[in-house]
């Protein structure tokens, strides 16, 4: 198997390199590897004298050669002085990514400084998040001010579009691997633990007793505000009367980062030490001299800590972030610490403990190497890279049949949502034409589901998208006349909803007690509210309200609410709804709750709101690109859409009868979505 390798390498000072160097040489008893370098000459004799070293700055026609590779790596950090080259090189040559870092924001934003083109930024943003959010950061930018969006890394992490390129996706945690889940449904994501090598593991540096002299507590790599380096220098001021300790840092100083005035505004001028930057030899003797590590992350980016890891596995004792894949470590492993509350206090409170009791350190230095040994060999991860990659490489040629099949059948104008059977054969077809690929796409549908998205181009309806719809139907005007077309209970149940006399339950609600369908809605009411977690006074959108009953929910919560639906009758029945509230929503909080006739598909409101819901109505809406796009436009900056759907359900089954049914009966659109479908659409219009 033939790798062309994308890493920082030394002597390049990053975490990044040195995870390479160590991994590079268990791949290459399986592989064939060409290291590619934008600009520089690795320094490591072992590195260059067995791999052969291209230089793409240099000579840039080098890359052409990629195609002949099996499979191109390319290793991301957001350090952009070194990984510029690899992510303009990625876009161009997708392949396997290996995301250090799940966040890329500082990545971006670095980079478009350095090169005084903030440009690069807001583009990445537009990107990854669509229009509206390009322009609001961009007028942040042009204003001095920061982005909102650069403040909230994990909801924005501007990997979305590096991700949907790569052909694989490798990350050291489940955390990671949860969360790109979310941004690219179906992409292949591999979660590998750091590494750690026989040398780190070895006992040589295995931490034995406590120190001679004073306790050595310490913080290890590039010394940055986000290392909890301040909130440490508060809490040995407070126990240096108490205790005898030293406190080393063991790392570059970072130069936008004065620790030393920091160190002096603390009094802690003789019992701190800085070293400067090391070579991987003397940074494992410091960890093997420790007491107690401290590895805090003042905020989460995704990462993993390679220098914990070796901390770890030397047996001594850290007192680490409980996030992320930090969080991720067994309790007995790690002294974890809440960053959202009581941080100082509780982060005080731990390091005393364990300056005092030298047997919880032992014993939780114990259980850290156990487990880190078992868990993080690189044996076991360069064998795990391995095989991930090989079935990344086995899926291309079905993905390169997919792609093929997909021309050709667009071409010829063939619709797929009228020809489904025909597409379940085709399916079959190409599983057994693509031999070993059902490894990767387990089933025929996921194969037809291929296909089709491949189909997609301009279509205003996306292809098997959505339930079939009944033809020579006005959907809009049986939404408009529908609350006319009920008879006497059923429009009483409307003004009331979800309130109803449980003695006239419709015959599919069997037994006695509340209904399924009625616990739901109550239930659905609350997950909305916990799930959007916005502040009393934020406000609510209420996309085709009905008859007011979540507006009027959501405007008792003490929200700001707006209800909005194509029927003057049911705009009608909500004002009445809430009109007839005698009470507001405490003794000195007026209910705030309006409601118009709209159409959203036609054009959105001249307005913005924080939270937008479409509770059980976007399946009504017959272009639900237009209603997206619009309701992107009513989302204000960092605020949230929530949507409640059901899934489409399977051809010629019993739910898809009864939907085509109320079609007949009432004229109204009934038609679902497929998950999938509405991520994509979600993803198109900006999304997060």
């Amino acid at each position: 198997m033939k790798l062309a390798y994308f890493s920082p390498l030394l002597p390049l000072r990053s975490g990044i390199s040195d995870y390479s160097e160590e991994l590079l040489p268990h791949l290459a008893r399986a592989a064939d590897i060409t290291l590619f370098v934008d600009g520089f000459q690795p320094s490591n004799h072992e590195v260059t004298s067995r791999f052969e070293i291209c230089d793409y700055q240099k000579q840039p026609d080098l890359l052409k050669r990629l195609e002949s590779f099996d499979a191109v790596i390319y290793h991301m950090g957001n350090d952009h002085r070194y990984h510029t080259g690899i992510f303009e090189t990625m876009i161009k040559y997708p392949g396997i990514l290996v995301l250090h870092d799940f966040s890329l924001q500082d990545f971006f934003f670095s980079l478009a400084q350095t090169r005084r083109d903030m440009r690069l930024y807001v583009d990445e943003v537009g990107a990854c998040y669509g229009e509206s959010a390009m322009k609001a950061a961009s007028q942040a930018l042009f204003s001095g001010a920061l982005p909102r969006i650069a403040n909230n890394r994990l909801d924005f992490p501007l990997n979305d579009r590096i991700v949907r390129t790569a052909r694989g996706v490798i990350v050291h945690s489940n955390w990671s691997r949860e969360r790109l889940a979310t941004i690219a449904p179906g992409a292949f994501v591999k979660t590998i633990p750091h590494h750690i090598t026989e040398a780190a593991g070895s006992t040589e540096w295995l931490k034995t007793g406590t120190s001679d002299g004073p306790l050595r507590i310490a913080s290890f790599g590039l010394i940055t505000p986000n290392k909890g380096i301040e909130r440490a220098l508060r809490a040995l001021s407070s126990l240096r009367a108490k205790h005898d300790f030293r406190y080393v840092l063991v790392g570059e100083p970072n130069e936008y980062f004065d620790v030393r005035a920091l160190v002096r505004e603390h009094g802690l001028e003789d019992r701190v030490e800085i070293t400067g930057h090391l070579d991987l030899a003397d940074f494992q003797r410091h960890i093997s001299k420790t007491d107690i590590a401290i590895n805090l992350r003042e905020r989460i980016i995704g990462e993993t800590s390679g220098s914990l890891c070796r901390i770890m596995a030397a047996g001594v004792p850290a007192i680490v972030s409980d996030a992320a894949w930090f969080g991720e470590l067994p309790d007995d492993t790690v002294v974890k610490i809440d960053m959202s509350q009581h941080t100082d206090a509780l982060f005080e409170a731990y390091l005393e403990t364990l300056i005092v009791d030298s047997g919880l350190r032992n014993q939780i230095g114990a259980n850290a190497r156990r487990y880190v040994l078992a868990h993080n060999d690189i044996h076991k991860s360069a064998e795990e890279y391995l095989a991930f990659i090989s079935r990344i490489v086995d899926a291309r040629p079905e993905d390169a049949l997919i792609d093929d099949i997909a021309a050709e059948l667009n071409a010829l104008g063939i619709d797929a949502t009228l020809h489904e059977p025909a597409f379940l054969q085709i399916a079959g077809e190409v599983s057994l034409l693509a031999g070993n690929g059902g490894e990767v796409r387990e089933d025929l549908t996921s194969v037809e589901a291929g296909i089709v998205e491949a189909l997609h181009t301009d279509a205003p309806v996306h292809q098997n998208g959505r339930l079939r719809k009944l033809e020579g139907v006005d959907y809009k005007r049986a939404a408009i006349e529908y609350v006319s077309m009920l008879d006497a209970e059923r429009r009483h149940y409307l003004f009331t909803k979800p309130f109803y006399n449980l003695a006239n339950k419709p015959p599919k609600h069997a037994g006695e007690g509340m209904d399924a369908e009625t616990f739901r809605h109550f239930c659905d009411f609350a997950n909305i509210a916990v799930a959007l977690a916005l502040p009393a006074g934020s406000r609510i959108l209420d996309v085709g309200c009905g008859s007011g009953w979540l507006s009027e929910y959501f405007a008792r919560l003490g929200y700001i609410v707006k209800g909005i639906d194509i029927s003057p009758e049911l705009i009608q029945m909500s004002r009445a709804r809430i009109a007839r509230i005698s009470y507001d929503v405490d003794h000195e909080t007026t209910l705030q709750c309006s409601f118009e006739v709209h159409d959203i598909e036609h054009v959105a409101l001249d307005d913005q709101f924080d939270g937008v819901i479409c509770y059980d109505s976007l399946h009504h809406f017959e272009d639900e690109r237009a209603v997206i796009a619009n309701l992107s436009a009513l989302t204000a900056y960092g605020g949230s859409l929530f949507i409640l759907e059901g899934d489409r359900p399977p051809a010629g089954s019993a739910t898809e009868d009864e939907l085509v049914e109320v079609m007949r009966r009432y004229g109204t659109l009934e038609s679902p979505f497929s998950r999938d479908y509405l991520r994509a659409l979600l993803d198109e219009h900006g999304f997060a």
